[in-house]
């Protein structure tokens, strides 16, 4: 199933949720660049 379609299933505007891309493994790692890498994407995010 589609991300986007999979979305709408559960109410969600699939055309316009932002989506984080990333691996949930890497966030058993600690990664200085990593967490530096994805506060930035948060932060992009959320503004």
């Amino acid at each position: 199933m589609e991300g986007c379609a999979l979305l709408y299933g559960y109410g969600f505007e699939g055309d316009d949720t932002p989506i984080i891309r990333g691996a949930a493994l890497k966030a058993l790692v600690d990664d200085p660049e990593l967490i530096v890498m994805v506060e930035m994407e948060v932060r992009e995010l959320l503004s």
